[in-house]
């Protein structure tokens, strides 16, 4: 019915575009005020409908699943291991399209969508691994603010590291050249453990703009020399290396400075402060007890708390009561914790057993 109408107003060329708009108007109104046509008219409204709830979602489905496989695919070829893609898949099963669909993540919006699955898990200790294990995962994501890691060049000192079997032990090496993504590197000195033999896959290190950070290869041929050397393919540019989340118990009394929320008394200009105590701290933050305050999800606070004084953002609340909350609270920037990542950047590996013997098991 609409599509002849449309069709016949179209072929009157003697009618103007306000003219064909009002004769539109006048024929549909006349139409839906026939009782024949009311049964039909709201068939096809009613199936329209039906159809667009049944398709829409599944067609959001089907756009956010092929989004969140080739994020999977990416992250594979930046070196990630598998445990860590399937910790990504498993948090952003859930996550809107918009977290996907772009070339970088949104810090903000992976968060959000992590700390809703950590609200999901009722044991206190899987919540507390679990968490541990999306910050150690954070740390090697491609962000949006993530800052570009460099280049390899001759000379620079690496480590190259056999990812199969997971405790091989690192050999050192020197850069000799780096063309595009071939490098040729030799050892210094060989450890006892697994030879690099042409076809092995190992994981290249190297310290750039003070972040340590790592590259899947496989070993081409070895040469032979007074000193042994490699040439390696790379198989993805250098990221962040893995974290190692170790952590220990502390007692720290704290001020805790609510910088994002306005004074209680209009004529002043100094932040809300609220009575803390730190009782653990990590390598990428801190658990407080806060007495008569409760923090929000990504809210902005400062930490005075001596050596661990810094800013910090609300990531987890741990436990909530009437008088006092427990929150975990991600560090944003200290000067403690550059100086650490300066100092420890070309450390070997810490020995595993230690605070809990969480660090060991996200140690690379």
């Amino acid at each position: 019915m609409v599509v002849a109408l449309l069709r016949w107003v179209v072929q009157d060329q003697g009618l103007s575009r306000v003219e064909r708009l009002q004769l539109v108007r006048r024929e549909v109104t006349a139409e839906l005020g026939k009782a024949a046509n009311g049964p039909d008219l709201l068939w096809w409204v009613g199936g329209l409908a039906a159809a667009a709830l049944v398709l829409l979602p599944l067609v959001y489905w089907i756009r956010r699943t092929i989004h969140l496989y080739r994020w999977m695919e990416a992250l594979r070829q930046l070196g990630l291991d598998d445990d860590e893609v399937q910790l990504f898949a498993q948090i952003a099963r859930r996550a809107p399209l918009a977290l996907l669909r772009q070339p970088k993540l949104a810090p903000h919006l992976f968060d959000k969508v992590a700390h809703k699955l950590l609200k999901r898990i009722a044991s206190d200790s899987k919540r507390d691994v679990t968490m541990l294990r999306i910050l150690a995962l954070r740390h090697r994501l491609p962000f949006r603010d993530a800052p570009a890691l460099g280049t390899v060049e001759a000379g620079m000192r690496v480590h190259a590291r056999a990812s199969t079997p997971a405790d091989a032990p690192s050999v050192r090496a020197d850069v000799v050249t780096s063309e595009g993504n071939v490098l040729k590197l030799s050892l210094i000195e060989e450890e006892t453990g697994p030879p690099l033999i042409p076809g092995m896959q190992v994981v290249v290190r190297a310290l750039l703009l003070g972040h340590t950070c790592e590259t899947t290869a496989n070993v081409r041929h070895r040469l032979d020399g007074t000193r042994p050397r490699l040439q390696v393919d790379c198989l993805a540019p250098f990221r962040k290396a893995r974290l190692a989340l170790l952590d220990r118990i502390v007692s720290v009394p704290a001020k805790l400075n609510l910088v994002e929320r306005l004074p209680s008394r209009t004529y002043e200009n100094t932040a809300p402060i609220a009575e803390a105590l730190v009782t653990r701290e990590t390598t990428v933050g801190v658990n407080v007890t806060v007495r008569h305050a409760r923090l929000t999800f990504g809210e902005g606070v400062q930490l005075v708390a001596g050596p661990l004084s810094g800013e910090y953002v609300a990531f987890d609340e741990v436990a909530t009561s009437r008088d006092q909350s427990r929150y975990f609270l991600m560090r944003v920037s200290s000067a403690r914790r550059d100086a650490a990542i300066a100092a420890g950047a070309g450390k070997a590996r810490p020995a595993s057993g230690r605070a809990r013997g969480r660090g060991s098991a996200l140690t690379p």
